[in-house]
């Protein structure tokens, strides 16, 4: 809207204007429109920008023979403003029967120019007598905000995430954005919205930096920065695994380092475990800082595989498998016998039943079926010692074993034997002498 007439705080400068006075039933009532005008107010201002001489003038002129009562104040937006920022005069002229209202808006005294300022400022004359009032025109005042950035967040996202990171600005458009990661730029444009996005779709380890954000517009410029931590599972590569290491003891000791990556994001807990014969020994949660678990009672003889688990706030990963076998012990059960039953003159056959796996304590290998003849027939009859035979089957074979090529008439003593890494039968045993009985005594 244009500028009304300019004035200067000192009211003799004031341009006076007559305007027409009017009454009623003898008694003056009607106030003529206040006149504004502007003083040192370029239109438009800057926010920050001084604010000293800027003043808005108002002046009526009423006939000092009516003897008004004139009240003048200064409204924005149709809000009355601070008393305190506004001086009121009244000048008598009785060479022309003119009384000279004057009220100045001083903005002076607020420093320097606020967005609050801007608006429509408008000048109420009111008669005090019967409350009567008249509103000048409008005088406009536009204060432009240098570009600001009030919010840019950072963030922390997932792998894969879409993301959007915000810059919220305040100030005069057009803005012109500018997003930059590090020192390339990777998104520009201008708007007059006071927000700007950018979008990054399914974000991953590369993504990881600072984010800068740039508001500019004709009076300022304006910069921040966020962010941006993408983070994943554990990544422990293709060759971890920790170090198993059996001991004497029925024991594994697991060590493992720390050279992986940890997804961006601190390890939250380990998790060690080993396995054998579907049953399963477990760490439960380890510390952080953990480099070492010790598994103890493990059976002997087993081969255990364990795996390390690493886990931070997005999830958990599996180490590759490591296998160690627990130190071989001596069986503590023997086979048991079923039968041992003749099936010819010269043959038996021997049948028996294995040893739990529990109580092995070491890797099958086989089984030895020891054979002594104990007792000669009558014919047969030797008093020389008994000799020692042996034959082997190997783990997997049926639990049974003929034995050819004995003594017509004689009985023999069988045993059976299991065989480990650990438990080797010595190959022969002492031998047995005896004497048959009913056997007629040497020529």
């Amino acid at each position: 809207m244009a500028c009304g007439m300019r004035i200067t705080p000192s009211l003799a400068l004031i341009p006076l204007t007559l305007l027409a006075v009017f009454s009623h039933t003898g008694l003056a009532q009607m106030i003529p429109k206040p006149d504004v005008s502007r003083e040192n107010a370029a239109n438009p201002v800057v926010e920050g920008g001084s604010s000293a001489g800027s003043q808005f003038g108002c002046i009526v002129i009423t006939r000092l023979s009516d003897a008004l009562q004139v009240e003048l104040r200064w409204l924005l937006n149709g809000t009355a403003l601070p008393i305190t920022l506004q001086v009121d005069a009244s000048v008598p002229v009785a060479a022309t029967n003119q009384r000279i209202h004057t009220n100045v808006l001083n903005l002076t005294r607020r420093g320097v120019f606020l967005e609050a300022d801007a608006g429509l400022y408008t000048c109420r004359a009111v008669n005090i007598n019967d409350t009567l009032q008249v509103t000048s025109r409008y005088l406009a005042l536009v204060v432009d905000v240098p570009a600001q950035i009030l919010a840019l967040e950072s963030r922390e996202a997932v792998v894969q995430e879409d993301v959007t990171l915000t810059c919220l600005t305040r100030g005069t458009p057009p803005i012109n954005y500018t997003w930059s990661m590090g020192d390339t730029i990777v998104q520009q444009n201008s708007s007059n919205s006071n927000r700007n996005d950018l979008v990054l779709s399914g974000v991953d380890r590369n993504d990881t930096g600072n984010y800068s954000c740039t508001a500019s517009n004709i009076y300022a410029t304006a910069v921040n920065i966020a962010i941006l931590d993408v983070i994943e599972l554990p990544n422990l590569g293709d060759t971890f695994a920790p170090d198993a290491q059996p001991d004497q003891l029925r024991r594994i000791r697991l060590v493992w380092t720390a050279e992986f990556f940890d997804g961006n994001t601190p390890i939250t807990e380990y998790l060690a475990r080993c396995e054998a014969a579907g049953i399963t020994a477990s760490s439960g949660s380890l510390a952080p800082s953990s480099r070492t678990f010790t598994f103890d009672g493990l059976h002997p003889g087993r081969q255990y595989t364990c795996v390390l688990t690493v886990s931070n706030k997005v999830g958990s990963s599996d180490s590759l498998p490591a296998m160690a076998t627990v130190l071989e012990e001596a069986p503590n059960a023997a086979p048991t016998m079923t039968s041992a039953n003749a099936l010819s003159p010269t043959s038996i056959e021997v049948t028996w039943q294995g040893i739990a796996d529990a109580a092995l304590f070491g890797v099958l290998r086989g089984y030895r079926i020891f054979y002594t003849a104990t007792e000669c027939g009558s014919c047969l009859c030797s008093y020389e010692c008994s000799t020692d035979d042996s034959v082997v089957v190997t783990a997997g074979q049926p639990l049974s074993r003929t034995i050819e090529g004995l003594r017509r008439f004689t009985t023999y003593d069988v045993t059976v034997l299991v065989l480990t890494t650990l438990a080797p039968v010595p190959e022969a045993l002492p031998a047995q002498c005896g004497q048959a009985r009913n056997c007629p005594a040497p020529p």
